[in-house]
């Protein structure tokens, strides 16, 4: 079985809250809530990356500012004691198709939920006022994971909402390391995990040790030698010579003196 999946370029889930958050309020101040724009998210999004990796907080040039990065889209200082309003107008047109409108940013710099992002804004009497703007009729937001956040508002209403993936590629964001998934309208296939049948293990039989016989060594018998009787020569008796009385001789006679 093969399963098909829809691989789509989303914006991570707190950026969606913060446009639902953002419809909350608008409500309870009696504003009409706002379409979740796709060109606008788009817009945020590719912004997002673009300050991601190249934004350096204390700079001349604010957050609202852009790197360039011709053809794609053209860079430019927001100064916030200058501003140049073009560079923040101009993106969507710039960077969509079909959304050749202009487009207002609310950036947070040290906010990364919705919550924080969404309270800065609201306690800025300029900020609040783009957010509770009844001019407004679109929305789009992204989030990133170094704590900055970005909404675009826009009068007009986009005619591709938002639905969790872009109908488009993200152009290329010089030093931007982030994944970059497909455009929701490109499918792929994946396999259907088979697993690998696990062959049943036979034991294998243990053969029965039979001893070697080993043959005992038997030692040659030296026989033992019995010695041969020789007879005992007698020997022949020699008749020991009986000596003979020796004589006693007869006294010489003394001869006489005169």
């Amino acid at each position: 079985m093969i399963l098909f999946f829809l691989l789509s370029m989303s914006v991570a889930q707190p950026a969606v809250d913060l446009c639902q958050q953002i419809n909350e309020v608008r409500q309870e101040a009696g504003v009409a809530a706002l379409s979740v724009s796709s060109a606008l998210t788009f817009v945020a999004e590719v912004h997002r990356r673009d300050q991601n990796t190249n934004y350096k907080p204390g700079a001349v040039c604010s957050s609202h500012s852009w790197n360039n990065n011709a053809p794609y889209w053209s860079g430019c200082c927001y100064e916030m004691a200058h501003p140049d309003p073009q560079c923040m107008f101009n993106k969507p047109s710039e960077l969509t198709t079909w959304f050749p409108f202009r487009g207002y940013e609310v950036a947070a710099w040290g906010c990364g939920y919705p919550s924080c992002a969404l309270g800065a804004w609201l306690r800025s009497p300029s900020h609040a006022k783009v957010l509770l703007s009844p001019e407004m009729r679109s929305v789009g937001c992204a989030i990133s994971s170094f704590k900055m956040s970005y909404c675009w508002f826009a009068r007009e209403k986009d005619d591709i909402a938002y639905t969790g993936c872009f109908t488009i590629p993200l152009p290329p964001i010089p030093n931007d390391r982030e994944p970059r998934p497909l455009p929701c309208n490109v499918t792929t296939t994946v396999p259907t995990l088979v697993p690998t049948p696990v062959p049943s293990l036979v034991p294998t039989p243990v053969p029965t040790l039979v001893p070697t016989l080993v043959p005992t060594r038997v030692p040659t018998l030296v026989p033992t030698l019995v010695p041969t009787l020789v007879p005992t020569r007698v020997p022949t008796l020699v008749p020991t010579a009986i000596p003979r009385p020796t004589k006693t001789p007869k006294p010489t006679k003394k001869p006489k003196i005169h």
